[in-house]
Formats: structure tokens, sequence, C-alpha cells
């Protein structure tokens, strides 16, 4: 069986001198400060003995180093809450919803601080999973960059002295006939869709604008067309045995990946004597991580994909004996998309066909092969419709209509921020002075703050009340895991406040012990108590709420009481649903069809696609470091964006296909931005995409001015946003940017002369039972060597006690990053920002590495492999330290004694794996977790900021100081915990009982 060859990069397959000088470096990282170092010495060539000597490393150096660490004094409850014990972890049922993503969460509390976030197992919809996003989204709990409290005009002012002001304005304008316009994102709470329905019974001018910086209007308007309904249905991949999707990355970003995810896992796992998979196959214009885990993987321009699925509907429609759509243009891949109506046809009713356009016409085709297919009521269900997405374009397009005619006196922004993440965000800009009344909610500073006067700081998530409905009968709560940090409120409480007749001096915990017969001015100015934390009016309208409407739909439990206190506890409730799970498609898909057609024809020069990456999304969360630097699953570059390009593009603009920085510009309709470009291996000739969501101007240090913004390029037209684009140019201006890549840090495939190892083993499922006899051979062959080893007492070790070990199937790794990110809030893991990881200094203990195979640069199949510490049994780290800080634990684990570790970097050398990490510098402060700041480039990195952010590091992991190395440890805290527990049970460790952080996380399992 000949060997498959596997790169991680263009400059890796060429072999560039680069990459030679990498696989054959003792020691991949720049050294740090080298040039500091060679000016002190005179420009002469710097060794790493001098280098060291510089920083004072040596064993006395590093033992004094340990001692380095200020006093921290604690303060001890004086009433200690009943729930909460010093040192042992109090968990929390609750939701992250952010108008972009849903999941069912449990909180991980230590000493009343969220430090670590779970998935809820008892969710059907993620069945415990977790996204990148949703395990980073505790660290935004701590950003000191928030808001701090209420302000007017960039002026400090209290919650009562802001109401007063804006309250009255509401009854003034609603009887001039001044629109009151409420702006949000999607919002799957029902029960603040109720307190946004109440201000508007008491404000009846109020309008309720809901739309999506990445929108799915089309979809909902196309499925009002074809079923009546402006809703999306419920996607079963798990049923489905042939996938097609044009340009839906449901992996990554589409829909619901939390859910989708784990669904499409579990069609992955072959097993048993006839072992079967689900057949996937992407149409896309632009490798994304759901195209990377297809089976079949066509690239194509948008234009040509729109072309290519009226096609697939055609060879459908002749099989069922539907009418056609006619006129059609002849395309490139006809045998190609004959074959896949073939297999459609062939799975009928256990098939599912998905379109990741934002154009109504193209959703009604899809709607319609899926119709001709018989998927509705098996792998599309109508009777439970999801409202992941809601945003309607058309309502934000008049919206703006209406305020450049001067007939809106009010705007109240939730959940987004218009002034940036749309196609009208500069002529929303331009508009929003002639409305009377601006208030933004925005829990972080944004670019929508320059336009109003008053900012409402919104509490985060895990300080907040709430409920969500996803999916039609699948219910879930929020509950505040921690007292409001700062001096925010609830958008629910504003509102419910503004819709009174008159303000309620005891909503104000301002003046506690006031006097009622005292102005409230005398008595807030006169009063010197600290202020108390805000009471929720939301919490009481939220549980009348739920009884009200939620309680009656259930009959399992009696009391109501009962019933909240069981579903708060368990964060999710699902009931039953009632409905025909069929439809009745009912659309002119002929028209559509046509409709379509037209609009694919249009345009010509390259056509550019705008997507969401999978960490960063729509630019909401560009504040967040851990999303910064966790590596994009497919360039592996962090902290930017950048334009990517074709290598046969490439190649006629004169660039090498090992190209990454080189600065072009793109201009599309006539507007132009400058941005660095990475040749990317399987993108469409005369295709470009670009992420949305940089470029930010107003926000906090880990995100402002990183990349461009490119959501002016978004075409407003037809009620609906476009993300694809024709008539792109682009033009070299001869200027190059660095790009922090992390896929070559590590080379350790095999692909020419080099010398390197093949660690990936794979097969197709007719021929896995030939590949694992491959490898029984290969282990044949090398089993002298399996079998020899330096320290022959392990085995009679193991049998007193555990042997850890981990395994992961790569078969359902879909090179998401959620490990990677739920490793590094567990364990303590450093940002250390887009310069240090140029220099091959990234900290993370887990990474996926994401290689390349076959001889089609244009289309490249790919690999995805979670490499962490394999804590070996013949550790080849453990024999070369000198100091044994690396050492073998009666369990199997290989420990690191970071108070020993004098900085040697033996042990990394010595890995065949390339999973340690040497921390070069000290990164404690708060700067260095929103922008990788060294501690000692900070005036004062123990200042308040800095103990604010600390609150998000586990008290059970070590923090380390500079001048060690760190690795995966197993989650060894975790193993404890485990065993700790089983012991005081008097009972043996369950299977499954301990979960790694990486385990966990994987939505995928």
């Amino acid at each position: 069986m000949a060997e498959q060859k596997y790169w991680l990069g263009m400059d890796e397959l060429h072999e560039t001198p680069e990459v030679a000088h990498r696989t054959h470096n003792e020691f991949e990282e720049e050294l740090p400060l080298l040039e500091m170092v060679n000016e002190k010495a005179g420009n002469n060539p710097t060794s790493r003995r001098d280098f060291l000597k510089y920083l004072g490393f040596s064993v006395t150096a590093a033992t004094l180093a340990s001692c380095e660490m200020p006093v921290r004094k604690a303060i001890p409850y004086v009433f200690a809450p009943e729930e909460i014990k010093p040192g042992i972890a109090t968990w929390y049922a609750s939701t992250y919803a952010d108008g972009s993503d849903y999941c069912p969460i449990l909180v991980k509390t230590r000493d009343g601080r969220p430090i670590k976030i779970e998935g809820n197992d008892l969710s059907t919809l993620t069945n415990g999973g977790t996204t990148a996003r949703v395990q980073a989204s505790v660290l935004s709990l701590y950003d000191n960059n928030r808001k701090k409290g209420p302000s007017a005009d960039d002026k400090v002012i209290t919650w009562f002295e802001l109401d007063r002001k804006v309250q009255p304005q509401f009854s003034f304008l609603s009887g001039q006939g001044k629109q009151i316009a409420i702006i949000t994102s999607t919002i799957v709470s029902p029960a603040t869709r109720q307190v946004i329905a109440d201000f508007k019974a008491k404000y009846p001018s109020v309008k309720h604008v809901m739309y999506d910086p990445v929108s799915y209007s089309g979809m909902l308007e196309a499925n009002m067309e074809s079923f009546g309904k402006r809703a999306i249905p419920y996607y079963a991949l798990d049923k489905a045995e042939v996938i097609v999707s044009f340009g839906a990355d449901f992996l990554g970003t589409w829909l619901a990946p939390g859910q989708f995810a784990g669904q499409y896992a579990s069609q992955r796992k072959p097993s048993g004597s006839s072992p079967k998979m689900s057949r996937h196959i992407q149409v896309e214009g632009s490798l994304s991580m759901t195209g990377a885990n297809a089976d079949v993987r066509h690239p194509m321009r948008p234009s040509a994909m729109k072309l290519a699925m009226l096609h697939l509907y055609n060879n459908v429609a002749a099989k069922a004996g539907a009418p056609a759509i006619s006129g059609l243009p002849a395309i490139e891949k006809s045998d190609k998309v004959k074959a896949m109506a073939d297999e459609l046809w062939a799975a009928r009713g256990r098939s599912l066909v998905l379109s990741g356009c934002n154009h109504k016409d193209a959703q009604v085709v899809a709607n319609a092969i899926n119709d001709l297919l018989g998927n509705y009521g098996t792998t599309i269900d109508w009777s439970r419709e999801t409202y992941y997405k809601l945003g309607d374009d058309q309502s934000l397009m008049d919206l703006v209509k209406d305020m450049q005619g001067g007939r809106v006196g009010a705007i109240l922004m939730h959940k987004c921020n218009p002034a940036y993440d749309n196609a009208l965000a500069a002529a929303f800009r331009d508009a929003s002075g002639s409305v009377n009344l601006r208030v933004n909610f925005a829990t972080t500073h944004n670019e929508t703050d320059d336009l109003v006067q008053y900012c409402t700081p919104s509490s985060h998530f895990l300080e907040s009340w709430g409920d969500a409905e996803a999916v039609k009968g699948h219910y879930s709560l929020a509950q505040p895991t921690i007292r409001n940090i700062f001096d925010t409120r609830q958008f629910e409480d504003s509102l419910l406040i503004w819709a009174q007749d008159n303000l309620d001096l005891t909503d104000y915990d301002e003046v506690p012990g006031f006097e009622e017969d005292l102005p409230v001015e005398e008595v807030r100015d006169n009063v010197a108590l600290p202020v108390k934390p805000y009471r929720s009016k939301f919490y009481d309208y939220l549980k009348g709420y739920w009884e009200a409407n939620v309680y009656p739909k259930q009959s399992g439990i009696a009391g109501f009481q009962d019933f909240w206190d069981k579903t708060l506890h368990d964060g999710v409730l699902e009931l039953p649903v009632e409905g025909n799970s069929n439809g009745v498609f009912s659309a002119d898909v002929t028209a559509a069809g046509a409709a379509l057609a037209r609009h694919a024809a249009g345009g010509d020069g390259m056509e550019v696609v705008l997507y969401e990456k999978v960490a960063i999304g729509n630019g909401q969360h560009t504040d967040n470091p851990w999303l910064q630097e966790m590596p994009d699953p497919i360039t592996k570059a962090t902290w930017d964006n950048y334009l990517l390009m074709s290598v046969a593009d490439a190649k006629e603009l004169g660039l090498k296909a090992t190209s990454v920085g080189r600065v072009f510009t793109l201009t599309v309709n006539n507007q132009s931005i400058e941005l660095p470009v990475i040749v990317q291996p399987g993108m469409a000739k005369g295709a470009l995409a670009v992420a949305v969501g940089y470029g930010r101007t107003v926000s906090g240090k880990g995100g402002k001015d990183i990349g461009q913004n490119v959501y002016p390029f978004v075409a407003a037209h037809d009620g609906h946003f476009d993300y694809e684009l024709s008539g792109a140019t682009v033009s070299d201006t001869g200027r190059s940017y660095p790009i922090a890549q992390t896929q070559t840090h590590h080379v350790i495939s095999s692909v020419g002369k080099l010398d390197r190892r093949t660690v990936i083993k794979e097969g197709i499922l007719p021929s896995i039972d030939h590949t694992i006899e491959h490898i029984q051979e290969k282990r044949a062959e090398f089993k002298h060597l399996n079998e020899a080893t330096l320290y022959p007492g392990h085995a009679e070790k193991y049998a007193l006690g555990h042997h850890w070990k981990m395994s992961i199937d790569l078969n359902t790794c879909i090179g998401c990053g959620a490990c990677t990110v739920a490793c590094q809030a567990e364990n303590n893991v450093a940002v250390v920002g887009k310069k240090e990881v140029i220099r091959v200094h990234e900290m993370h203990w887990i990474r996926i590495d994401r290689y390349y195979t076959g001889e089609d640069l244009e289309n490249p199949d790919v690999v995805f492999q979670p490499m962490l510490c394999q804590h070996c049994d013949n550790a080849p780290c453990e024999n070369v330290c000198p100091v044994a800080a690396t050492n073998h634990s009666t369990e199997g684990l290989n420990q690191m004694v970071y108070n020993r570790c004098i900085g040697t970097r033996y042990c990394a050398n010595n890995c065949p794996y390339k999973v340690r990490r040497f921390n070069w510098f000290d990164w404690l402060g708060a700067d260095s977790f929103f922008t990788g700041t060294i501690v000692e480039n900070l005036k004062d990195p123990y200042d308040l900021a800095s103990d604010l952010t600390r609150m998000v590091l586990n008290p059970d992991v070590t923090v380390r100081s500079r001048g060690v190395m760190e690795k995966c440890s197993f989650c060894v805290q975790r193993l404890q915990e485990g065993k700790l527990a089983a012991k005081k049970e008097g009972r043996k460790l369950r299977d499954k009982e301990i979960k790694t952080a990486c385990m966990q996380a994987c939505p995928t399992h």
C-alpha cells in the first residue's frame, strides 16, 4: 500500500528553505528579545547560552523566580452563603444565547465567581456539547473594558437620573406619532419578546426591528412563500444518509452548528458487521470547516454554485416527473450534478439538501428539491420550528428610510451594533442625527456608542435572568451566577421601568434607607453608603410569564413552585409538540429558478464570498482574546482577517503558491480596502473570500483596529442582504503584512525528500480492513522498538492502580477548536498576542493539526488531527531532563514539576509530537489576557484591572511564571477530584465519571 502524502501548508508541500530550516532546527521558537541582546553584544550572533545568561536563567534564578509572585491578601466571608463551601465548586444551569449562538450550559463557580462553562447533558439539542465561543464567553465577564455604569452624553449618571430623563420622552413621542424603534438581533427568549410586546402596548408607536449581521432573512422569506411560515424547520442530520450542501457551513457557523455537529458525528461512526456512514457532498467557493469534513467536495464560484443547484433540481425533477426550470445555461460539472441527483434519489426520504445563500429564490429551489425527495417529515420536521434566526432585512431597510424621513423619534439598540455590522451602517449613522432619543444597551463599547445620547449598559449573561426557546417545545432558563460586577442593568428591566406611569423609588437601591418625604436628589447626594446590587424586576416578570404560558403545557409536576425549582435546577424543559411535520410546499419553483438564473448570470470579474470565522463570528466577539488567538480551523491564522485566493488565481497574478501576507487592494462596487493574501488550497478559481467581523474602530483592547471591515461590501437589494458579490478586482500593492499562522510551527509530517514522520493513517470505508491490516503490518515490523523500554517498572506500577490514557475518534473530529479554548479556560493557559504567535510562542496545550492530502491543489482532501501530550509510557522527554522536572507518575502521567524546571527545553526537542510549550514570559496582568502584553511591560501589573481579569483563573491549577515548560496534564486536577469523590463514597471510579476539559467541551463527543 503506497504511503499517502500529507502536508500542513503550501510551503511544506513545496519544501521551501524556511521549512527545511524549521525541520532541522533543534528549537523552533525564535528567542525573545533577540534584537535587544544583539544590540548589547555589538550585533554579534547570539547563542542560546548567552541569551539565557542575559535573562539570568539558571538553577538559582529559576528558584528565586518561583518566589517573585506578590502577596495577595484574601478577605474571608463574614457571613458565608450556605451553599458555598470554600474550595468546592458550585454549579448552576443557565443558557448561552447571544443572538448568534444558542447552547444550554452549566456554569462552574468557585467562591462566588464563574470560572468554567460546560454543556448541559440534559439538552437533546446539544447533548452536552459546546462551541469555542461558548467556552470563551466566561472570559468576557471579567473584561475591564466593559461599561461600568449608565452615562448621558459621555457623563456618568445614576440609573434614577437616566430614567427620569428618558422615561417621559416615550409618552411624548408616541403621542406625536413618532416611531419608537427597538432594534435587536434575533431574540430567542419568549419572555423578552413579551416584555417588548408589553412595552408596545404601553406606547403604540413602538416597532421591533430584528436583524442579524449575517442574515437568514432570505431563508425565512422563502419558507413563507413555500410553506406559509416565516420560520425555519428542524433539520435532523442524524437521520440523513446523503447530505448535499451548497455553501452552508453547518459544522462551523451556519444556523446551529452546536446542534448539527453532534447530529452529523452520530452518522460518522461506522460499527458492527455492516458499517455505514452518511454521505456528505459539499459545493462551495471557499474551503470551509464543513467542506473540509465532506466525503466529496466541489469548489465552485457562487454564480456557478447557484446554477449547479438549479441543474440539480432539474435532474431530480426529471426523476420525479415534475416541471423543469427552462432556459438554464450549461455548466462545466454537469456529470457531477447528475451523480448528486442519483445519490439523493436513491436515498429519498433519508436525504437533505441545504443552501447557505441568503437569496430567497435560492432557498425556494432548495425547498423544492427537498420536497421532491420526500425529506419533509423525516430529515426536515415542520412540527418543530426553530427560532435561531428571526431577523428581517427589509425591516432594517425600512427603518433607515423612516429615519431619513424624520419619522423616527427614538431608537433603542440591544444586542446589536447597527453602526457597524450591516450593509446600511453608513446610512444608519448619517440618519441617526435626526432621531430625538438614542439609547444603546451594549455590554461593551461599540461603534453605535458614538451615535447615542444615553448608554445603558446591559448586564453580562452570567449576571442575568432569562429564558430561551430556540426550538419549538425546547425551553431553557438562564440565571445569574454572580452579582453584577459593575453598575449594569438588564435590558428587560429598563423596558419594564420605562413602561410604568411613574418611576417607583423602590426600584433604586442606590439610596438605601431613603426617606420618602425627601427629594431623591438630596437623599442621593448625601448618601455615603456603598451601592447595593441592583434588584431585578425581570425575575418576577419571568417567573410570572412561565407560570402563565409554560407551566400549563406540562402535566408532570402539580405545583408551579416545584415545577419552577426543578426546571431552574435542570436548566432545560422539553415538551412534546403537535402539528404536521411534513409541511405543504406551494411555491412557484419555476419562477424562482428563472429569477435565480438571471441573478447568477449577472456581473463579471472575480466573485467574493463574505463569511464568518468559526471563532470571531459576526464581530461581537472581537474583544475576546481566547477567540482571537484560536487558530482558524482551515487557515490556522490568528488575530486577523485576510483575502483568501485560489492557487490558480495566485499564479495568474504572479504570486507563488507559498505566498502569505502580500497586501492586495480589493475593489467591489467602487469600494476598496487593502488586505493581506493567503493562498488557500481548495478555493474555486475566480473566487475570493474575506471574513466579516473585523476592522472594529470602537472596541476593547483585544479587538480594536484588528483586520479590515468588509460589511460595507455587503449588497442590499431585493429586500435582503447579499454576501456573495461579483465584479471584484484585485491589485498588488507591493507591500507585505505579517500574518500569525500556526500550521507550520511543528513539522512532523512526511511529504518528500525531507526526513519527517507520518503520524496519520486513514482509509476509505470499503477498504478499511486493508487499511487496518497495513497498520498491523507496520506495528509488527516495529514491534521490537515498541516493546523496548527504559522503564521496566512501569507495568508493575499500573497493576496497583489507575493507568490514564485518552483515545480520540478521528473520524468524528471536525476540527472546530472547542477543545482548544476549553483547555485554555480550565488550565489557565496564557494569551500571548500576535507578535509572539509569529515567533512560535503560542501556549495552547492542545492544538488541532490540519493536513492536506491528494494531488489536486485546487481541491485537496483535508484531515484534522488533535494533538496533545500523549503521556507516553516510554516517554522520551523524561530521560533528558537534567533536573527531573518532567517525570512519570505511578498512574502513567508525564508530570511537570514547575518549580524544578530550569528551561533547557531538551524535553521539547525530544518530544516526537511537539506538544510542549516553553513559557518565555510572565502573562499575569490584565492586558496580557486581552492583548498578550508581557507583564514586564505593564506599569502596574497588579492593579484592579489585573485582579478583575484574574478572577477567571481556575484556583485548582497553578499559574505558571516564566522559565517553565507547559503541556497537557490530562486535567490532573479533575482526576484528583474524581478519585477523592469515589474514595469518600467508598467505591471505585465509574467509566466516564471523569472527563477532561477537551472531552467535555467536544460537540461531537
